[in-house]
C-alpha cells in the first residue's frame, strides 16, 4: 500500500503533547482532491485517541512530528473507503513500529472492517495487526 505523498507547508512539530485537547488533521471531505479527510487527535491524559484515520493522516502526523507511540487508540466511525485505507495505513505504521493499538469500533462496523481487510489483505485481521477491540 503506498502512502499519499502530502506536503504540509508552514506546519511546525508538536513540542509538547497537550494533556488536554483536539488537533485537527483534516477537516474536508473524503472526496477531497487533497485527501485531507476528517481525522483528528483527542488528547486527554494518557490517553490519545485518533479518530477516523483517513488518507492524509499518516502525512498529517508526521508533519507534526508525532510517531505510532504518541497514539493509544484508534477510532473507526464509519466505513468510507478513505477512512478504510487510512486506518490500514495507520494500522501498519504502527506494526512497523512494534507499537499495538487499541482500536474503538462499533461490533457491527468492526464485522464490515474486518471482511473489507480480509479482501484487501487476504488475511484476517488480527493475524497482521497487533490489535485489542
Amino acid at each position: 500500500m503506498k502512502e499519499l505523498d502530502l506536503q504540509f507547508i508552514g506546519v511546525n512539530p508538536i513540542s509538547n503533547i497537550p494533556e488536554f485537547g483536539v488537533t485537527f488533521l483534516g477537516t474536508s471531505s473524503g472526496m477531497d482532491a487533497n485527501g485531507l479527510s476528517v481525522s483528528e487527535i483527542i488528547w486527554a491524559g494518557d490517553s490519545r485517541v485518533l479518530i477516523d484515520a483517513g488518507t492524509s493522516t499518516l502525512a498529517a502526523l508526521k508533519a507534526l512530528g508525532l510517531s505510532s507511540k504518541d497514539t493509544t487508540h484508534l477510532v473507526i466511525t464509519h466505513m468510507h473507503e478513505d477512512h478504510v485505507a487510512g486506518a490500514l495505513a495507520y494500522l501498519q505504521w504502527c506494526k512497523d513500529n512494534n507499537h499495538p493499538i487499541k482500536l474503538i469500533i462499533e461490533p457491527g462496523i468492526y464485522e464490515l472492517f474486518k471482511n473489507q481487510v480480509k479482501q484487501i489483505l487476504n488475511k484476517n485481521l488480527e493475524e497482521v495487526y497487533d490489535i485489542s477491540v
